[in-house]
């Protein structure tokens, strides 16, 4: 019982000098601090939208085209609803399909990585060169043809871009594991007769993973506008709001012919800002994991 608490609290230990080792370093690193606070407000008024606008995304309350004011700060769309209130509601939607398709490429990335670099051989060929083919195909244009050819939806969109944008993890995690193998307690786990998956689970997986936690947060940046990307051509779900939807209707309604720029303008500004913030975030969280990664 007294082992099972020494470690309880050295893992919290190890937990608060890791928090304490990262906030040191964005703290020297003022766009990657930025980034954080503007993504925790992001997240914060996706998950409490009714705190930040008084309408609904699909009320209308005023007319069409309304320029900015104070009752509307980004004006209204073409049929008379608040754009601020579907950016506040649109928010949850964008951010649940970069989550979901950035775990998702993760997972298959980490998978293929870890069992490519720890194998080697006839797999790492096999895992390589599906890697490389992938790779040989512009992301876009892969997941605009996925997407034409699946049913629009949520989850033709998220696979879609999870299957455009796994090949980066399992590349850096693949590079991670070949370093790692050849420590001399991986060796001698071997030696002295410990199953791969003892090693691969005890040994590998832990000290990978905040790895694997730097390049979610990274693809969680890549994701959100593949989504805006997918949606705008037609190809996601229009039965919800999100960011790249709105982008779809402003341009499909006549915002910049009708000279509303702040239609399709707000959309835009914010998934190049929360695009930027990811990967500020996620290469601050890399750099203080490994330092070569540092520029």
């Amino acid at each position: 019982m007294k082992q099972n608490v020494n470690r309880f609290m050295c893992g919290i230990n190890s937990f608060k000098n890791l928090l304490l080792s990262l906030w040191t370093l964005f703290k020297t690193k003022k766009s990657a601090l930025i980034s954080l606070a503007f993504l925790t407000v992001i997240v914060t008024m996706s998950v409490f939208p009714q705190f930040f606008t008084r309408y609904d995304a699909y009320q209308i309350v005023g007319d069409a085209w309304t320029p900015p004011s104070f009752s509307n700060p980004l004006g209204t769309d073409d049929v008379g609803r608040d754009v601020w209130s579907q950016i506040v509601y649109g928010a949850k939607v964008s951010l649940i399909i970069g989550l979901l398709s950035a775990l998702l490429a993760t997972v298959i990335g980490s998978i293929v990585g870890i069992l490519s670099a720890y194998y080697g051989g006839l797999l790492d060929q096999l895992f390589s060169r599906i890697v490389e083919f992938f790779m040989s195909i512009p992301n876009f244009p892969l997941m605009v043809v996925l997407a034409y050819i699946l049913k629009p939806s949520l989850g033709t969109v998220i696979l879609a871009i999870a299957i455009g944008i796994w090949t980066q993890p399992a590349k850096v995690i693949r590079s991670e594991v070949l370093s790692l193998k050849e420590r001399p307690y991986i060796i001698k786990a071997k030696l002295i007769g410990c199953s791969s998956i003892r090693i691969l689970y005890r040994y590998i997986l832990p000290r990978v993973m905040p790895i694997i936690t730097a390049m979610a947060i990274i693809a969680i940046g890549w994701a959100i506008p593949s989504e805006a990307f997918l949606s705008w051509l037609g190809l996601g779900d229009i039965t919800q709001v999100s960011w790249g939807i709105m982008l779809y209707f402003a341009f499909g309604r006549g915002s910049v012919a009708a000279g509303a720029w702040w239609h399709f303008t707000s959309p835009g500004i914010l998934i190049v800002l929360v695009n930027i913030a990811f990967m500020n975030v996620g290469q601050v969280i890399k750099e203080m994991l490994n330092p070569r990664y540092r520029a």
